[in-house]
């Protein structure tokens, strides 16, 4: 008996007449407008129309590129791109929105796309509406369509092809599940028909129609159906069918009555919600990563593990869709959120299955006989709450070899056969422009949800730099995103912004199809929160005065003392089991190399949890560790393992940047000897302007604060330590400033180190600034004072800069005794960085001198030396005079090539002097190779640029050589 249209079919129909385009995907792609046929001759054309049709979602340019164009040259490829999407919009105008980085397909309401239809009425829990999604359904998506070249478009398609098939046969298994309720076994047997044309090796499906065709008197239609499902078992894999096939088969020889009793589909129950999930925003490589992990032979209990709201489930249902063909009894998915005890999990597990234990006596025994034989994937959604239920699972894993387990937890099991998946955020923009948030994970997710609450949102350069920043703040936590989205019909994204920077309680919603717990943020953690003992949360709290990841040294070190009342080793145990247990709730990450560290919304919960007084002594203790650190490292900065010191301490800065910014309210010793230690870290990383930043903002706070007298001697060092940064950046009175008023406060309280080092930078201020007399004047003065001192590295210092003024005052034997020194000392102290800059400076007084050869080698040596130990400044130094070099003796091409990459080094080093004097060299080497257009807009822009930071003797010999070159 078939079911009489409704008012909503009729819609639909006439809907489908008044028409004036049609797109049909299923099966080989068709466009028609008002009835006449559309051809599109370009398969990419195709493909490409499709891609944007299914996806529903505005797509990045550089996306498409890389998917329909990806061994092109990119403006080639944007150009192709370009060219179709302007044939699409002409055959179809209106349809496709091509903004400047992103596209997406804008249907009209007199379009009718087969595979939009099918989605919306496959979402809803009609039969009919069932019936008319499976109407659609062709055939395979893009049927025959192939582009050779394109995999990512090729693994998209087969995805899509696969996934679409399977909501087709689920609708089929539901429709014949309903008709046979409603005793109409024919219609049943039409809707198996048809799923097994699918799916003919579906055993479940042939039983349930030869049962159809002999409930309705059909039985040599039953038989037959029997005997091709034993034709295609055996052809397809050499099996035979199932007993209780077997028994149907001859239970309709025999005669017998076949009884009525509801249809059990394809699947006994639908393996996912009727509606299906929601489109799994990104994650690809997470899906292809669990997917290979579940393929591994032997295992067989993965638990998806990670912080409430990270997006557990939708993976887990992403994969548990894309996998349900290969698993004979489908996948059945249990949601244990309202479970509130672990003996309630067999009767829950049972109803997946289409049985009801809740009141039996026995429920896990019988659920063990139910899976003893089944060959299917079982998802148990939100599992941290019930630990007790691991005895269950592990007699699952024991009795029904068939039965794969996929868990999503904030907590690991704890049984051996247990594989933990960790999953963390999405992937953040790479910059703030509508392109990379478009081509990044978290981007695309906060435009989807954007999307859905005002359908007019885009991306644009308004806004791009709010998202991106939103993204990164959020460290791409989907839930977090998805709440921040919610907003954007009554703020910007800016307002967005500033609201989630003031605090976290901003990131909540009152979207009723959201389970409660996931309405807030706060509400996410809190119920991680009190899941904790005492001291798991008083760890936890103190582990967020870390800005960043930390090691587990480091952790310990903090914990041991503030929880405990114990120093190292003596609380060793304790801590690495107390840290143990906060990764494995998902509190806390394990990054490579045995580090840790916070996602950023949790590290902003758990300083909440800790009182003012707590909260300062966590971050005493906390500069403590790593400023100790940070002067330990010196050495290794100093001597032969520069690489190591500078690792090291690399890994750690976010650290110690964040220790030094609170102590500078709290000055004490330790601030005094890391000083030096914070200078010799940033100049030899070549991070000259973050210290000069830094260094900066601790004397302007200095400065503010009350009773500044008792600031001096920081104070000073603070001022020295940012001029010498400043020199390299070309701020040359800025740095005279500096050296001035550190000068100043070191003889005010009788520094005299201090003072030689602000009377070094002032001589190489000077000498910046070309004022060669007074820069020789200060040179001899602090290096009589680092002699009367003793100071050996010092005077090493001192004689480095006067080697170098008395080159530019061709005093060149004393400029090469000075340097010889200078190399001696630093030898001494197995400083290579140092060693290698003093060659570079014998280097420059060789050449001077005509002796190009002696030249040559130093300035080779030099740059092997500052190459080996990782040191930027001295190695592009060193590569700007062998491009120098190279040019003098008429090799144009190396010299090309060396003073391009000073050049640029010199840029990204933010080193004006060596960019200027590179754009100087490259423009008489233009001039030398006959393209004098490019040589005088070198020379203009270097005479720009030194006018710019007062760099008279580079503005000299840039006007001395444009008048060579006028005369």
């Amino acid at each position: 008996m078939r079911s009489t249209p409704t008012y909503d079919a009729l819609c639909c129909a006439e809907w489908r007449l008044l028409a004036v385009n049609t797109l049909h995907l299923f099966g080989p792609m068709e466009i028609a407008h008002d009835g006449v046929t559309l051809r599109i001759d370009s398969r990419k054309a195709q493909a490409l129309l499709a891609y944007l049709v299914v996806e529903q979602r505005p797509v990045s340019r550089m996306a498409l590129l890389g998917m329909f164009w990806p061994d092109m040259p990119e403006d080639r490829g944007r150009a192709n791109l370009s060219w179709t999407l302007n044939r699409l919009n002409a055959l179809l105008p209106g349809l496709i929105s091509a903004e400047r980085s992103s596209v997406r397909f804008l249907p009209a309401e007199t379009t009718v796309i087969d595979c939009m239809v099918f989605r919306q009425h496959a979402a809803r829990a009609e039969p009919l509406a069932w019936a008319l999604a499976v109407e659609q359904y062709r055939g395979p998506l893009l049927d025959g369509l192939q582009l050779t070249g394109c995999a990512d478009f090729e693994h998209w398609l087969l995805i899509e092809r696969e996934r679409f098939e399977q909501q087709v046969i689920d609708l089929l298994a539901r429709l014949a599940e309903w008709h046979a309720g409603n005793r109409a076994p024919e219609a049943a047997a039409e809707a198996l028909g048809r799923l097994l044309a699918l799916d003919p090796l579906r055993e479940e499906a042939h039983r349930q129609r030869m049962w159809a065709l002999a409930q309705a008197g059909q039985r040599a239609a039953a038989l037959a159906q029997y005997e091709r499902c034993r034709e295609i078992l055996r052809a397809e894999l050499g099996a035979e069918p199932a007993l209780a096939t077997v028994a149907m088969a001859e239970q309709i020889r025999s005669g017998r009555d076949i009884a009525p009793r509801p249809m059990v589909a394809g699947r006994p129950r639908p393996a996912l919600p009727h509606s299906p999930p929601a489109a799994l925003i990104g994650r690809r490589a997470e899906l292809q990563s669990l997917a290979r992990l579940l393929d591994t032979p032997g295992v067989r209990l993965v638990t998806i593990a990670g912080l409430g709201g990270i997006g557990k489930t939708s993976l887990a249902l992403a994969y548990a869709e894309h996998v349900a063909p290969r698993f004979h009894d489908g996948t059945r998915v249990v949601a244990l959120a309202a479970l509130d005890a672990a003996a309630l999990l067999p009767a829950a597990i049972a109803e997946s299955l289409g049985y009801d234990l809740h009141n039996h006596p026995s429920p896990q025994r019988v659920l063990l006989d139910l899976l003893r034989d089944a060959e299917l994937l079982l998802v148990l959604d939100n599992m941290e709450h019930l630990p007790a239920a691991a005895d269950l699972l592990a007699d699952i894993l024991a009795e029904a070899p068939g039965v794969k387990l996929l868990l999503t937890s904030q907590e690991r099991l704890g049984l051996r056969e247990e594989r933990v998946f960790d999953l963390g955020g999405l992937g953040l923009p790479a910059e703030p422009s509508a392109e990379a948030v478009l081509a990044s994970e978290s981007g695309q997710l906060f435009v989807h949800h954007a999307s859905r609450v005002l359908a007019s949102f885009t991306i644009d350069g308004e806004n791009e730099a709010s998202v991106a920043q939103i993204c990164t703040m959020l460290g791409g936590h989907p839930l977090a995103i998805e709440l921040a989205a919610s907003w954007v019909r009554s703020l910007s994204c800016d307002e967005i912004a500033q609201e989630i920077a003031a605090g976290m309680d901003f990131l909540s919603t009152t979207m009723r199809d959201l389970p409660a717990r996931h309405r807030s943020v706060r509400s996410v953690f809190a119920y991680s929160w009190d899941r904790l003992s005492e001291d798991e949360r008083r760890a936890f709290a103190l582990l967020s005065v870390f800005p960043s990841d930390f090691s587990s040294h480091a952790a310990r070190a903090l914990l041991g003392v503030l929880t405990f009342g114990l120093d190292l080793p003596a609380s060793e145990r304790r801590l690495r089991n107390l840290i143990a247990a906060l990764v494995d709730r998902s509190l806390v990450v394990r990054l490579r190399g045995g580090r840790y560290r916070l996602h950023s919304l949790l590290r902003s919960f758990a300083a909440e949890k800790l009182g003012a007084g707590d909260m300062a002594l966590a971050r005493s203790r906390h500069w403590a560790y790593f400023g100790e650190l940070l002067c330990a490292r010196e050495a290794a900065l100093r001597g032969a393992d520069v690489q190591g010191g500078l690792a090291t301490l690399t890994a750690e800065f976010a650290n110690i940047r964040a220790g030094w910014l609170w102590a500078i309210h709290h000055p004490d010793s330790l601030m005094l000897r890391a000083a030096e230690s914070l200078l010799l870290f940033y100049d030899t990383a070549g991070r000259f302007r973050d210290g000069a930043e830094l260094f900066a903002e601790t004397a302007a706070q200095l400065e503010r604060m009350e009773r500044p007298a008792d600031r001096v001697p920081l104070l000073g060092r603070a001022r020295t330590r940012q001029g010498l940064l400043l020199i390299w950046l070309g701020g040359y009175a800025d740095a005279q400033r500096c050296f001035e008023q550190g000068l100043r406060l070191a003889n005010s309280f009788g520094d005299r180190r201090e003072q030689a080092l602000a009377l070094a930078g002032l001589a190489f201020t000077q000498r910046w600034l070309g004022h060669l007399a007074d820069a020789e004047r200060l040179g001899r003065d602090a290096l009589v004072l680092a002699r009367d001192l003793g100071d050996r590295w010092l005077i090493a210092t001192a004689l480095q800069y006067l080697a170098l003024i008395c080159r530019d005052l061709e005093v060149f034997a004393e400029a090469r005794a000075y340097a010889q020194e200078c190399r001696a000392l630093f030898h001494s102290f197995g400083y290579r960085r140092g060693v290698g800059f003093a060659l570079t400076v014998l280097g420059l007084v060789e050449y001077d001198t005509g002796s190009y050869g002696e030249a040559e080698r130093m300035f080779h040596e030099g740059y092997g030396l500052c190459a080996a130990v990782g040191d930027p400044m001295g190695t592009v130094i060193a590569e700007h005079y062998l491009g120098v070099l190279a040019l003098a003796q008429g090799r144009f091409a190396e010299a090309r090539q060396r003073l391009g990459r000073a050049l640029a080094e010199s840029r990204r080093l933010g080193y004006q002097w060596g960019g200027i004097r590179a754009q100087i060299q490259l423009g008489v080497l233009a001039r030398a190779e006959s393209r004098p257009d490019e040589a005088a807009q070198r020379l203009s822009a270097a005479m720009a640029d030194a006018q710019s930071i007062g760099a008279l003797p580079l503005l000299r010999e840039a006007s001395a050589i444009q008048r060579e070159w006028a005369g």
